[in-house]
């Protein structure tokens, strides 16, 4: 059996310093067989695909740092399940965490010195807003 989550899944993008300023990447589309997971998640071609278009040079803020900064995706680091259901005795993927490493270009402040510590990591939460397609 094979667990997708659902298309309609909303994603939150979290920095791990400042803050970016489109704080929601909304649903999800699923271009090949989304995401499937057997017990796991298989992160790869659709959010990938989905983080590069979403997160592809969002401008960041942090403290006195507003100008100029950016920030891209850059590969998925860890994933982390916060809540996982079970339906016929399998695990299905109800919420949880991806851990992603970014590129980035430093914001700059009033005076035009860079960002010392500008963010390094982005945390996409996601949870489904419909229910979850089970198909075998």
């Amino acid at each position: 059996m094979i667990k997708i989550l659902n298309a309609s899944t909303i994603f939150n993008l979290l920095l791990d310093k400042g803050v970016l300023i489109v704080p929601t990447a909304g649903p999800l589309d699923v271009v090949s067989k989304g995401l499937i997971c057997h017990g796991e998640i298989a992160v790869q071609d659709d959010i990938e695909k989905f983080l590069k278009k979403k997160v592809n040079m969002s401008p960041y803020i942090q403290g006195a740092h507003v100008a100029g900064g950016s920030v891209t995706f850059s590969a998925i680091n860890d994933i982390v399940l916060s809540d996982v259901t079970f339906k016929g005795g399998a695990p299905i993927v109800l919420k949880g965490d991806i851990k992603c490493s970014l590129s980035v270009i430093p914001a700059l402040n009033d005076k035009g010195i860079p960002d010392p510590s500008p963010p390094t990591e982005l945390t996409v939460k996601f949870v489904p807003t419909q229910p979850i397609t089970v198909s075998k």
